[in-house]
């Protein structure tokens, strides 16, 4: 676990109503939900337009992200890239209707969006919706 300054949070808080970072990982959190939704019961035409509000989410996130500490956006990189990657393969697979790799890569944009979250601290995380 990282050793944050309490004080960012705090600050990022209190710097916005809503916090971007929170907001976008809401975003995120919310696409995930809802294209697993959609994959269960095989409707896979809105997963392009789902992921490309996720990306939305991640470009909200990073740049609540500017004023955090090194270390955080340093450990936040690697998820971040791993989270749009699969964010466009399950997309991508959507458009060409590959069957087999959309659930596959949704598995693993829920597994980076998870890992984000885990890394950033409670004050950061959407809350309970």
């Amino acid at each position: 676990m990282l050793a944050l300054p309490i004080g960012w949070a705090a600050a990022q808080q209190a710097a916005a109503p809503e916090n971007p970072v929170r907001a976008g990982l809401g975003i995120m959190t919310r696409v995930v939900s809802e294209s697993g939704a959609q994959i269960d019961s095989h409707r896979y035409e809105q997963l392009p337009r789902e992921a490309a509000e996720f990306e939305r989410g991640l470009e909200q996130l990073t740049e609540g992200l500017t004023g955090a500490p090194p270390a955080l956006r340093q450990s936040l990189g690697p998820l971040l890239a791993k989270a749009r990657v699969a964010s466009s393969a399950m997309a991508e697979a959507a458009r060409s209707r590959n069957e087999a790799m959309i659930p596959v890569t949704h598995r693993q944009l829920a597994a980076a969006v998870k890992a984000i979250e885990e890394k950033l601290p409670p004050a950061e995380r959407p809350g309970p919706s």
